[in-house]
């Protein structure tokens, strides 16, 4: 059908294109007229003769089929009424009566159906979504709009059927060339939601056992701070960890506590170099230090692989996890701290020509003449569960002298193990101490040095208790200290 002025093309052809569920279970359909697809605003014919420029004007329609006792019913039926009387629909009205466009005036051209098909409902929100042609009124009603030929989107309330709101996405054709003015100029409109927020966190850790994974019984670490970092550095957001040791960042929009921190902007999507670190010198971490990391042989915090072992990388000032964002909504909870007590300990033996001759009369003590060499060994261990600084040891021996005072070996001793700065839980350092044996009974030998009597192995009077040098080495860590005696006798006379 072609209007009175020749150029406008009007000819509805229905195709229902689209169904939305409400609320409560009605049907809303959407109809588009397939004029709307096969003409636009100024187009050409196909004879190569007709110079007219036509205009296709859609007629698309917007309907409600309600839920009724497990049926449908079709708006204008009973249990299913209008809302307006319009005589536009069935039944003789319509439950949406705002499909439509006056420009103004009397005698323009009024569109009763200016719907284009597609419609969208939000669960709960109480509207029905609609694309349609002439969206939007540029001026007050009864006024002649000067820029009718727009689409956009326009709210139907879903009760009454009133006009909540319109929005326009492509403006009058006359002004932007190109657009579609009153034919289907929109598709489909689907709800977009915002991107799903990313959240990461969550647990630290009393690791009772020191093996670095969370077994069954030990206890959560109350009141940590734990920070995320961003790639530059700079702390984004701090939490505290909560009665169950968890803490947790988030992108969220929420309500923030203590322990769970929303409205993180700066943790975005796919981005690198964040950091979720514990500082080291708060107060309730005073007596404690970080476990065993990756203990449980995955290095890569994959949220679904690297699920219960402690994953900070301590540096001395701060237990960290660097970590990389992922897509919309990939949460990682998996980024744990496990905690140790810190306990110092501390172990020296005392050898002498290699042997341990801790009791003076022991079967070990080693008998050295006069003049021969005396070699002392002194091997230290760390026994307990925390790493010790060079500068905080000192071993020292009763005759002797001093070995090692804070850190520094003194002259006279060798050190085997020269280059460490720290020494780590279970290993060992050695000293040793070249000498010549005195001879025991020579007061003018020994003074300074401890004899008593030994070498008799067998605690009898015969042969006898022999002068035995005697002495004592001692290590000294902040919080423990350790001792250890080794003795030797010179050889019987005669022997």
């Amino acid at each position: 059908m072609i209007s009175v002025d020749g150029v406008t093309l009007m000819y509805p052809q229905p195709i229902m294109s689209d169904i939305e569920f409400d609320s409560d279970g009605s049907l809303i359909l959407g109809f588009v007229d397939r004029t709307g697809h096969v003409g636009g605003r100024n187009n050409r014919s196909t004879d190569p003769n007709d110079g007219n420029l036509y205009n296709a004007h859609s007629g698309g329609d917007l309907l409600r089929a309600c839920k009724v006792n497990g049926a449908y019913v079709l708006e204008g039926s009973a249990g299913c009424p209008f809302n307006v009387a319009n005589n536009q629909g069935p039944g003789g009205g319509e439950y949406y009566f705002n499909d439509a466009f006056d420009p103004g005036p009397p005698g323009g051209l009024v569109h009763n159906e200016t719907a284009l098909g597609s419609v969208a409902v939000l669960p709960g929100s109480g509207e029905v979504a609609a694309n349609h042609f002439d969206a939007v009124r540029h001026v007050p009603e009864g006024q002649d709009d000067p820029e009718p030929r727009n689409g956009g989107v326009r709210f139907h309330n879903s009760v009454d059927g009133a006009l909540n709101r319109s929005y326009e996405v492509y403006p009058d054709s006359d002004n932007v060339v190109g657009t579609f003015a009153k034919a289907a100029g929109l598709g489909d409109l689907e709800l977009v939601c915002d991107a799903a927020p990313i959240e990461v966190g969550n647990y630290v850790w009393l690791d009772s056992d020191g093996d670095g994974i969370q077994d069954p019984g030990e206890a959560p670490l109350v009141g940590v701070t734990v920070e995320l970092v961003d790639g530059a550095g700079q702390v984004m957001a701090t939490a505290t960890t909560d009665a169950a040791g968890q803490y947790y960042f988030s992108s969220a929009t929420g309500t923030s506590t203590a322990s769970a921190i929303y409205n993180v902007t700066g943790l975005v999507l796919n981005t690198t170099g964040f950091q979720v670190r514990i500082p080291l010198n708060q107060t309730v971490l005073a007596s404690l230090e970080p476990t065993l990391t990756n203990a449980g042989g995955i290095s890569s915090n994959d949220n679904k692989l690297d699920l219960n072992d402690s994953d900070g990388v301590s540096d001395g000032t701060y237990s960290a996890v660097l970590f990389s964002t992922g897509a919309a909504g990939e949460n990682n909870h998996n980024f744990d701290f496990g905690f140790v007590n810190n306990v110092p300990g501390i172990d020296i033996e005392k050898l002498t020509n290699g042997n341990q001759a801790d009791g003076a009369n022991d079967p070990d003590v080693p008998e050295i003449a006069p003049g021969d060499p005396v070699t002392w060994t002194y091997i230290v261990t760390n026994d307990g569960t925390t790493a010790v600084a060079r500068t905080l040891i000192t071993v020292t021996d009763n005759i002797v002298g001093d070995l090692m005072v804070a850190g520094v070996v003194q002259p006279n001793v060798t050190f085997a193990n020269e280059p460490d700065t720290t020494l780590d839980p279970t290993d060992t350092w050695t000293f040793t101490v070249v000498s010549t044996a005195p001879d025991l009974t020579d007061p003018a030998q020994t003074g300074g040095m401890v004899i008593v009597d030994g070498c008799n192995p067998t605690q009898q009077p015969t042969p006898g208790a022999r002068a035995t040098y005697a002495n004592i080495a001692t290590v000294t860590i902040p919080g423990d200290s350790d001792s250890d005696p080794s003795h030797f006798c010179n050889p019987r006379p005669g022997i």
